[in-house]
């Protein structure tokens, strides 16, 4: 009987012994570098605009091309699908614009449809499986013939979605159910001759439903110079505050030229504001309380020049940007006091001039360790894709860390919008109809696509 436990027992330890490779347990990780080239010849690498993995086989790529997003999925030997969503039958026009992974684990493109001649916009919502297998599209019309569009989407805490556009300069946005049902829809938000919506950043929403919306806003009279906003919407789209921040005196410069690229709300409904100010080559992040409030202001000391991606995992914040010398792209690890706790370097690869990138998105949202990178040495219509070890380093050459750090930044001011002097339309589940179309995932050729080791990997 002894023997017997003592058999039991010692499996049982080797089986803990076995790591997966997501992990983190000291050298269970297997870093790699390798490419993947698109196949297709353009002057330089197309934008990232979605990058999720599932197991190792299941990598995904989206990027639009002109006024559609093409579809990639390999593994790191194969290239299995490249696909292109299409109407079909006879059609006028169409555009794809946004690309998530909803909850179900499916994928979801939106965008606008014009089914007849003459006739204004409709939203349509497509889904595809994992496996590039479209499994519906339902298009969305108003009753009266209105134009709607939809050219980004974000996720609902509830399954459904948000849909926003900026056409016009008009603010619009749409909340929409896990079946394609509108809920409700907000449309306007400008005050004639004195200020209108340009651009819709991002979207984010608390624990309790209500959404904080970042833009950017033109007030005529001063020079249209662009004012960053954040927009508190309730759960059913009412405004409940708009307030604009002005950064002063960013390494001297007056009323930089800054951009929202991120907004996260975390467990405590606390909103944080990640943004890049591009003529003085910074990146600024703002932590504000539930009513706009600013909490801590801070931007990175110099060297710190682009603002790739921003994932938010166990009370951690994970920045992907460009370093001092724009070869380098860093990753950094940061607490929510705006501490660094980790940093590394990506990717090296000789004098490139920018290397735009994304995290993998991972199954479990769990893993920051694989990154996507945007031009290939070899060649610049393939991009690189990585898998870090534990140590954040990279596998093939030797470079030193650069010094980051952080400083408070405290010349600013924050102004509050009288809500009652936009103008607003508001919508009901009763203003559309929601009908299914019939799509297609078109399918391209992969045959002159490759994938391909990058570098070896070196024993540390």
């Amino acid at each position: 009987m002894n023997r017997i436990f003592i058999f039991i027992a010692i499996t049982f330890i080797f089986s803990c012994k076995k790591h997966n490779n997501n992990t983190s347990a000291t050298n269970s990780v297997k870093q790699f570098h390798k490419s993947i080239a698109i196949g297709e010849t353009y002057a330089q690498n197309p934008e990232i605009l979605h990058a999720s993995k599932g197991t190792d086989e299941e990598i995904n790529i989206v990027y639009p091309e002109a006024d559609q997003l093409k579809w990639i999925q390999f593994s790191s030997n194969k290239v299995f699908f490249k696909k292109q969503l299409q109407p079909t039958g006879n059609f006028k026009g169409f555009w794809s614009k946004g690309f998530i992974k909803n909850k179900n684990d499916n994928f979801v493109i939106v965008g606008t449809y014009w089914q007849y001649e003459n006739s204004l916009g409709s939203m349509y919502i497509s889904t595809a499986d994992k496996r590039g297998n479209l499994l519906g599209t339902k298009v969305i019309s108003l009753k009266s013939g209105e134009n709607i569009r939809g050219d980004i989407i974000y996720p609902a805490r509830d399954g459904g979605y948000f849909v926003a556009s900026t056409a016009n300069h008009s603010f619009d946005i749409t909340k929409i159910t896990e079946n394609a049902e509108v809920k409700w829809r907000r449309n306007g938000l400008f005050i004639s001759q004195v200020t209108d919506i340009s651009g819709i950043k991002s979207l984010a929403e608390d624990s309790k439903g209500n959404i904080y919306v970042a833009t950017l806003q033109n007030v005529y009279g001063s020079g249209f110079s662009p004012q960053e906003c954040i927009i508190k919407l309730s759960p059913d789209g009412n405004i409940i505050w708009i307030k604009s921040l002005e950064i002063r005196n960013m390494d001297g410069h007056n009323n930089s030229d800054y951009n929202i690229k991120y907004l996260i709300v975390d467990e405590n409904d606390v909103l944080y504001a990640f943004e890049e100010f591009h003529y003085v080559g910074r990146i600024m992040m703002t932590k504000f309380d539930t009513d706009g409030n600013i909490l801590a202001l801070k931007n990175f000391g110099s060297g710190i020049i682009g603002l790739y991606d921003v994932q938010y995992i166990d009370q951690d914040f994970y920045l992907l940007t460009g370093g001092a010398n724009p070869a380098k792209t860093l990753n950094l690890k940061m607490n929510q006091n705006f501490e660094i706790t980790k940093k590394g370097i990506v990717l090296a690869v000789g004098d490139l001039p920018w290397l735009p990138g994304k995290f993998f998105k991972s199954p479990s949202d769990q893993s920051t360790d694989y990154i996507l990178a945007g031009k290939d040495e070899q060649d610049n219509n393939a991009w690189q894709y990585i898998r870090l070890d534990e140590a954040w380093k990279y596998p093939c050459y030797n470079y030193s860390m650069q010094e980051v750090n952080l400083k408070d930044h405290l010349d600013f001011s924050i102004k509050t919008w009288d809500t009652t002097q936009f103008e607003t339309a508001t919508y009901s589940t009763e203003d559309f109809i929601t009908a299914d179309a019939v799509f297609e995932l078109k399918n391209y050729t992969t045959s002159n696509m490759v994938t391909g080791v990058f570098c070896e990997q070196k024993n540390n």
